[in-house]
Protein backbone atom coordinates (compact mmCIF):
# COMPACT_ATOMS: atom_id res chain seq x y z
CA UNK A 1 0.00 0.00 0.00
CA UNK A 2 2.87 2.56 0.81
CA UNK A 3 4.60 1.46 -2.47
CA UNK A 4 1.47 2.70 -4.14
CA UNK A 5 1.11 6.15 -2.73
CA UNK A 6 4.57 6.60 -3.44
CA UNK A 7 4.00 5.71 -7.25
CA UNK A 8 0.73 7.62 -7.02
CA UNK A 9 2.00 10.70 -5.89
CA UNK A 10 5.10 10.33 -8.72
CA UNK A 11 2.75 10.58 -11.19
CA UNK A 12 0.32 13.58 -9.77
CA UNK A 13 3.18 15.22 -9.40
CA UNK A 14 4.58 14.62 -12.79
CA UNK A 15 0.87 15.35 -14.57
CA UNK A 16 1.08 19.05 -12.45
CA UNK A 17 4.42 19.94 -13.67
CA UNK A 18 3.42 19.42 -17.12
CA UNK A 19 0.23 20.79 -17.00
CA UNK A 20 2.48 23.80 -15.59
CA UNK A 21 5.29 23.64 -18.30
CA UNK A 22 1.79 24.09 -21.17
CA UNK A 23 0.68 27.13 -19.53
CA UNK A 24 4.30 29.06 -19.31
CA UNK A 25 4.35 28.00 -22.99
CA UNK A 26 0.89 29.56 -23.94
CA UNK A 27 1.81 31.99 -21.59
CA UNK A 28 4.71 33.34 -23.26
CA UNK A 29 2.72 34.95 -26.04
CA UNK A 30 1.00 37.47 -23.62
CA UNK A 31 1.86 39.97 -21.98
CA UNK A 32 0.89 41.21 -18.28
CA UNK A 33 -2.91 40.72 -17.64
CA UNK A 34 -3.01 37.91 -20.25
CA UNK A 35 -2.97 40.44 -22.94
CA UNK A 36 -1.52 39.04 -26.40
CA UNK A 37 1.76 40.64 -27.02
CA UNK A 38 1.45 41.91 -30.27
CA UNK A 39 4.22 41.96 -33.02
CA UNK A 40 5.71 45.40 -33.90
CA UNK A 41 4.96 46.28 -37.53
CA UNK A 42 8.30 46.80 -39.80
CA UNK A 43 7.39 46.58 -43.17
CA UNK A 44 4.38 48.77 -44.75
CA UNK A 45 1.12 47.29 -45.62
CA UNK A 46 0.35 46.50 -49.35
CA UNK A 47 -2.22 48.35 -51.19
CA UNK A 48 -3.46 48.19 -55.07
CA UNK A 49 -4.69 51.38 -54.72
CA UNK A 50 -0.90 53.05 -55.25
CA UNK A 51 -1.05 51.95 -59.02
CA UNK A 52 -4.09 53.20 -59.09
CA UNK A 53 -2.83 56.85 -57.33
CA UNK A 54 0.30 56.85 -59.86
CA UNK A 55 -2.10 56.79 -63.24
CA UNK A 56 -0.03 55.50 -66.19
CA UNK A 57 3.14 57.55 -65.74
CA UNK A 58 5.58 55.01 -65.62
CA UNK A 59 8.75 54.56 -63.18
CA UNK A 60 11.83 55.05 -65.90
CA UNK A 61 10.01 57.33 -68.25
CA UNK A 62 12.48 60.78 -69.17
CA UNK A 63 11.63 64.40 -68.31
CA UNK A 64 10.30 64.30 -72.05
CA UNK A 65 7.89 61.40 -71.50
CA UNK A 66 6.28 63.31 -68.45
CA UNK A 67 5.87 66.85 -70.19
CA UNK A 68 4.16 64.62 -72.99
CA UNK A 69 1.76 62.89 -70.88
CA UNK A 70 0.52 66.33 -69.46
CA UNK A 71 0.27 68.08 -72.64
CA UNK A 72 -2.13 65.05 -73.57
CA UNK A 73 -3.89 65.62 -70.55
CA UNK A 74 -4.27 69.19 -71.27
CA UNK A 75 -5.28 69.08 -74.52
CA UNK A 76 -8.34 67.42 -73.95
CA UNK A 77 -8.89 68.91 -70.87
CA UNK A 78 -8.98 72.48 -73.43
CA UNK A 79 -10.94 70.49 -75.79
CA UNK A 80 -14.24 71.43 -74.54
CA UNK A 81 -13.69 74.78 -73.66
CA UNK A 82 -12.43 75.68 -76.99
CA UNK A 83 -15.85 74.43 -78.77
CA UNK A 84 -18.59 77.37 -79.57
CA UNK A 85 -15.98 80.39 -79.38
CA UNK A 86 -14.93 82.88 -81.12
CA UNK A 87 -11.58 82.99 -82.78
CA UNK A 88 -10.23 85.87 -79.86
CA UNK A 89 -11.50 83.74 -76.73
CA UNK A 90 -9.59 80.50 -78.60
CA UNK A 91 -6.44 82.19 -79.12
CA UNK A 92 -6.59 83.33 -75.45
CA UNK A 93 -7.29 79.39 -74.13
CA UNK A 94 -4.74 77.81 -76.42
CA UNK A 95 -2.16 80.52 -75.09
CA UNK A 96 -2.94 79.66 -71.36
CA UNK A 97 -2.84 76.05 -72.42
CA UNK A 98 0.79 76.37 -73.94
CA UNK A 99 1.78 78.12 -71.08
CA UNK A 100 1.14 75.75 -68.80
CA UNK A 101 3.27 73.38 -71.15
CA UNK A 102 6.09 75.53 -71.77
CA UNK A 103 6.04 76.37 -68.01
CA UNK A 104 6.45 72.45 -67.09
CA UNK A 105 9.33 71.75 -69.78
CA UNK A 106 11.65 75.05 -68.46
CA UNK A 107 10.81 73.89 -65.12
CA UNK A 108 13.32 71.17 -65.72
CA UNK A 109 16.53 71.46 -63.44
CA UNK A 110 19.42 69.42 -63.66
CA UNK A 111 20.82 69.16 -60.14
CA UNK A 112 24.57 69.58 -60.76
CA UNK A 113 25.52 72.22 -57.78
CA UNK A 114 25.86 75.40 -59.51
CA UNK A 115 24.04 78.23 -57.70
CA UNK A 116 21.41 78.59 -60.03
CA UNK A 117 20.49 74.84 -59.58
CA UNK A 118 20.17 75.19 -56.22
CA UNK A 119 17.54 77.46 -55.55
CA UNK A 120 15.45 74.36 -53.85
CA UNK A 121 17.78 73.09 -51.67
CA UNK A 122 16.01 75.22 -48.91
CA UNK A 123 12.25 74.06 -49.78
CA UNK A 124 10.26 71.32 -48.49
CA UNK A 125 11.84 69.23 -51.21
CA UNK A 126 15.37 70.26 -50.43
CA UNK A 127 15.70 66.31 -48.67
CA UNK A 128 14.52 64.74 -51.83
CA UNK A 129 18.17 65.05 -53.61
CA UNK A 130 21.24 65.61 -53.95
CA UNK A 131 23.97 67.49 -56.21
CA UNK A 132 26.06 65.92 -59.05
CA UNK A 133 24.64 62.54 -59.09
CA UNK A 134 23.07 63.13 -62.41
CA UNK A 135 19.92 64.03 -60.44
CA UNK A 136 17.42 66.10 -61.81
CA UNK A 137 13.94 67.21 -61.23
CA UNK A 138 10.25 68.42 -63.14
CA UNK A 139 7.92 70.73 -61.51
CA UNK A 140 4.36 70.52 -62.68
CA UNK A 141 1.68 73.17 -61.05
CA UNK A 142 -2.08 72.32 -61.44
CA UNK A 143 -3.32 76.11 -62.50
CA UNK A 144 -6.85 75.19 -61.15
CA UNK A 145 -5.63 74.22 -57.55
CA UNK A 146 -2.18 75.49 -57.48
CA UNK A 147 -0.98 71.83 -55.69
CA UNK A 148 2.74 70.95 -57.02
CA UNK A 149 3.45 67.71 -58.31
CA UNK A 150 7.88 67.09 -58.41
CA UNK A 151 9.48 64.61 -60.57
CA UNK A 152 12.48 63.43 -59.90
CA UNK A 153 14.79 61.43 -61.98
CA UNK A 154 18.54 59.85 -61.95
CA UNK A 155 20.31 59.66 -65.70
CA UNK A 156 16.74 61.04 -66.84
CA UNK A 157 15.04 58.22 -65.63
CA UNK A 158 12.18 59.18 -63.08
CA UNK A 159 11.88 57.77 -59.87
CA UNK A 160 9.93 59.90 -57.34
CA UNK A 161 7.33 61.90 -57.87
CA UNK A 162 6.35 64.04 -54.94
CA UNK A 163 3.37 65.89 -54.72
CA UNK A 164 2.03 68.71 -52.69
CA UNK A 165 -1.33 69.12 -51.93
CA UNK A 166 -2.64 72.49 -50.23
CA UNK A 167 -4.71 72.36 -47.43
CA UNK A 168 -7.31 75.19 -47.44
CA UNK A 169 -6.71 77.69 -45.36
CA UNK A 170 -9.24 77.92 -42.42
CA UNK A 171 -10.07 74.30 -42.99
CA UNK A 172 -10.35 71.95 -40.04
CA UNK A 173 -7.78 69.15 -41.20
CA UNK A 174 -5.42 68.16 -39.25
CA UNK A 175 -2.75 65.85 -40.27
CA UNK A 176 -3.90 62.21 -38.15
CA UNK A 177 -7.35 63.08 -40.02
CA UNK A 178 -5.35 63.23 -43.13
CA UNK A 179 -3.82 59.92 -42.15
CA UNK A 180 -7.10 58.26 -41.45
CA UNK A 181 -8.59 59.24 -44.37
CA UNK A 182 -5.74 57.79 -46.39
CA UNK A 183 -5.82 54.68 -43.81
CA UNK A 184 -9.32 53.96 -45.64
CA UNK A 185 -8.57 54.67 -49.18
CA UNK A 186 -5.16 52.51 -48.90
CA UNK A 187 -6.81 49.62 -47.22
CA UNK A 188 -5.27 49.53 -44.43
CA UNK A 189 -3.53 51.77 -42.10
CA UNK A 190 -0.55 52.41 -43.35
CA UNK A 191 2.98 52.22 -41.22
CA UNK A 192 3.55 55.15 -38.91
CA UNK A 193 6.76 56.25 -37.79
CA UNK A 194 6.61 58.75 -34.87
CA UNK A 195 8.51 61.57 -34.07
CA UNK A 196 11.65 61.56 -31.55
CA UNK A 197 11.22 64.42 -30.27
CA UNK A 198 7.73 64.25 -29.63
CA UNK A 199 6.10 60.34 -29.44
CA UNK A 200 2.99 61.77 -30.50
CA UNK A 201 3.01 63.15 -33.04
CA UNK A 202 3.19 61.28 -36.03
CA UNK A 203 6.53 61.84 -38.85
CA UNK A 204 5.65 60.14 -41.82
CA UNK A 205 3.26 57.46 -42.96
CA UNK A 206 4.13 54.35 -45.08
CA UNK A 207 2.31 52.17 -47.57
CA UNK A 208 3.88 50.12 -50.46
CA UNK A 209 3.41 47.57 -53.50
CA UNK A 210 5.61 45.29 -55.78
CA UNK A 211 7.20 48.43 -57.11
CA UNK A 212 6.41 51.43 -55.22
CA UNK A 213 6.61 53.20 -51.78
CA UNK A 214 4.85 55.41 -50.46
CA UNK A 215 5.52 58.14 -47.68
CA UNK A 216 3.33 60.49 -46.45
CA UNK A 217 4.27 63.49 -44.87
CA UNK A 218 2.93 66.72 -42.99
CA UNK A 219 4.81 70.24 -44.47
CA UNK A 220 0.79 72.47 -43.39
CA UNK A 221 3.11 74.13 -40.55
CA UNK A 222 5.48 76.45 -42.60
CA UNK A 223 4.11 75.22 -46.31
CA UNK A 224 0.57 74.58 -46.12
CA UNK A 225 0.51 71.55 -47.56
CA UNK A 226 0.25 67.27 -47.02
CA UNK A 227 2.62 65.68 -49.03
CA UNK A 228 2.64 61.76 -50.61
CA UNK A 229 5.94 61.13 -52.05
CA UNK A 230 6.01 57.97 -54.37
CA UNK A 231 8.90 56.26 -54.71
CA UNK A 232 10.42 53.07 -57.47
CA UNK A 233 11.69 50.59 -54.84
CA UNK A 234 14.31 49.50 -56.90
CA UNK A 235 15.86 52.67 -56.74
CA UNK A 236 15.51 53.48 -53.64
CA UNK A 237 17.42 49.90 -52.66
CA UNK A 238 20.40 51.38 -54.79
CA UNK A 239 20.60 55.28 -53.29
CA UNK A 240 24.19 54.39 -51.63
CA UNK A 241 25.38 53.17 -54.85
CA UNK A 242 23.62 56.32 -57.37
CA UNK A 243 24.90 58.80 -55.23
CA UNK A 244 28.21 58.73 -54.74
CA UNK A 245 29.16 62.58 -54.41
CA UNK A 246 26.72 63.46 -51.15
CA UNK A 247 27.87 67.54 -50.59
CA UNK A 248 27.34 68.58 -47.17
CA UNK A 249 24.21 69.88 -45.84
CA UNK A 250 22.33 71.18 -42.82
CA UNK A 251 20.94 68.55 -40.89
CA UNK A 252 17.83 69.71 -38.54
CA UNK A 253 14.81 67.79 -37.04
CA UNK A 254 12.35 68.89 -39.75
CA UNK A 255 9.18 65.62 -39.63
CA UNK A 256 9.35 64.19 -42.61
CA UNK A 257 13.01 63.60 -43.29
CA UNK A 258 14.22 60.22 -43.95
CA UNK A 259 17.55 60.08 -41.13
CA UNK A 260 16.24 56.35 -39.83
CA UNK A 261 15.15 54.13 -43.06
CA UNK A 262 15.48 50.65 -41.20
CA UNK A 263 12.17 50.86 -40.01
CA UNK A 264 9.68 50.93 -42.68
CA UNK A 265 11.48 47.40 -44.13
CA UNK A 266 13.18 45.79 -46.60
CA UNK A 267 14.78 49.07 -48.09
CA UNK A 268 18.69 49.40 -47.96
CA UNK A 269 19.65 52.71 -45.92
CA UNK A 270 20.07 56.40 -47.84
CA UNK A 271 22.59 58.09 -45.93
CA UNK A 272 22.05 61.37 -47.46
CA UNK A 273 18.41 61.37 -46.69
CA UNK A 274 18.58 63.43 -43.90
CA UNK A 275 18.78 66.88 -45.89
CA UNK A 276 16.22 68.86 -44.17
CA UNK A 277 14.04 72.11 -45.07
CA UNK A 278 15.07 75.40 -44.02
CA UNK A 279 12.35 77.08 -42.45
CA UNK A 280 11.39 79.89 -44.93
CA UNK A 281 7.64 79.95 -44.41
CA UNK A 282 7.28 80.28 -48.28
CA UNK A 283 7.74 77.96 -51.26
CA UNK A 284 9.52 79.96 -53.66
CA UNK A 285 8.18 79.63 -57.24
CA UNK A 286 10.40 79.11 -60.23
CA UNK A 287 10.49 80.67 -63.22
CA UNK A 288 13.37 80.58 -65.29
CA UNK A 289 14.99 77.24 -64.45
CA UNK A 290 17.88 76.12 -66.87
CA UNK A 291 17.34 73.31 -68.52
CA UNK A 292 20.03 70.71 -68.37
CA UNK A 293 20.76 67.15 -70.11
CA UNK A 294 21.32 64.52 -67.82
CA UNK A 295 23.66 61.53 -68.33
CA UNK A 296 22.97 58.82 -70.84
CA UNK A 297 23.50 56.04 -68.62
CA UNK A 298 19.69 54.58 -67.66
CA UNK A 299 19.04 53.83 -63.98
CA UNK A 300 16.49 51.12 -65.36
CA UNK A 301 14.87 49.80 -68.35
CA UNK A 302 12.13 52.78 -69.71
CA UNK A 303 8.80 51.06 -68.83
CA UNK A 304 6.89 52.68 -71.39
CA UNK A 305 6.81 55.21 -74.19
CA UNK A 306 4.24 58.20 -73.71
CA UNK A 307 1.50 58.54 -76.25
CA UNK A 308 0.21 62.04 -75.71
CA UNK A 309 1.49 64.30 -79.05
CA UNK A 310 -0.71 67.55 -78.63
CA UNK A 311 0.37 70.60 -77.86
CA UNK A 312 -2.67 71.75 -74.76
CA UNK A 313 -2.60 71.91 -71.14
CA UNK A 314 -5.70 72.20 -68.01
CA UNK A 315 -8.21 74.54 -67.55
CA UNK A 316 -8.91 76.73 -64.52
CA UNK A 317 -12.56 75.73 -64.46
CA UNK A 318 -12.22 72.19 -64.96
CA UNK A 319 -13.56 69.90 -61.38
CA UNK A 320 -12.21 66.61 -62.89
CA UNK A 321 -9.15 65.06 -61.52
CA UNK A 322 -6.52 64.44 -63.85
CA UNK A 323 -5.78 60.91 -64.47
CA UNK A 324 -2.25 60.11 -62.92
CA UNK A 325 -2.69 63.02 -61.16
CA UNK A 326 -1.93 60.86 -57.79
CA UNK A 327 -4.75 62.93 -55.83
CA UNK A 328 -7.88 60.93 -57.74
CA UNK A 329 -8.75 59.15 -54.68
CA UNK A 330 -7.84 62.11 -52.20
CA UNK A 331 -10.69 64.49 -53.65
CA UNK A 332 -12.79 65.40 -50.86
CA UNK A 333 -10.15 63.94 -47.82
Amino acid sequence: MRRFIQVSFVLFTAGVFAVSAEAQRRGRGRGRGNTPVVAQQTDPPNSERIAQELGTIQWGWTHDQVVNYYRGVLTAQFLPLLKNKGQVEQDRLMQERDGIVGNLRRSYLLLNGAVPQRRWDTSFVGGEYTHSNNESMLVYENPRTGDREFFFFFNDRLWKRFQARNVPRGAALDFPTFVGSLDGLFGAPGLRRMRQDQADRIEAVFWQDASTRLRVIDHSTFYGAFCLVYEDKAVLGRLSELRRNAPAKVENATPGTLSAETVVGNVDNDSNTDIVDRMTGKIRRVQNADAGAAASTSVRPQSGTSTATSTTSTPTNNPRPNPGDGLSGLQGL
